[in-house]
């Protein structure tokens, strides 16, 4: 989607658990960023979103425990596969899992429930987003 001549970037959360995909959704509304969220259960939605020629993906938020196939395994494979940037989202802000994180190229780590200056922190860091706004909402656009 188009505003002001930019494209907002298009982010996909890859979330099992519903309480934290409506978390996150309610912290992007409440917070007034603007952007296009998709959302994938596990990592076989991923992938398929992520292969889709139609969609495109500018930053992927990726839970570090999920069903089946682990959160850093989807990492590796995202960053094996693609040049989109990844921010891990997990419950444990335990160092060793941060490292490994970062390690398996992992563009930053938040630990949920993450609030709008870890994010936007984290977007800071990704050179092909710009996070653009006031004080009271935020527009997330693709470089």
């Amino acid at each position: 989607m188009k505003i002001m001549n930019k494209e907002l970037a298009t982010i996909l959360l890859v979330e099992d658990s519903l309480a934290d995909i409506a978390l996150t959704k309610a912290l992007i509304k409440v917070e007034n960023i603007f952007l296009d969220l998709v959302v994938a259960r596990d990592s076989t939605e991923a992938y398929k979103i992520l292969n889709d020629k139609t969609c495109q993906i500018d930053l992927v938020i990726l839970d570090f425990n999920l069903p089946k196939v682990s959160g850093l395994e989807v990492l590796l494979n995202i960053k094996e596969k693609f040049t989109i940037p990844v921010l891990m989202f997990s419950g444990s802000d335990a160092p060793p899992d941060k490292e490994k994180a970062k390690e398996l190229g992992a563009t930053d780590y938040m630990v949920k429930p993450f609030d709008v200056s870890d994010f936007k922190g984290a977007i800071e860091k990704i050179e092909t987003l710009e996070l653009v706004g006031e004080e009271k909402s935020f527009y997330l656009y693709t470089k």
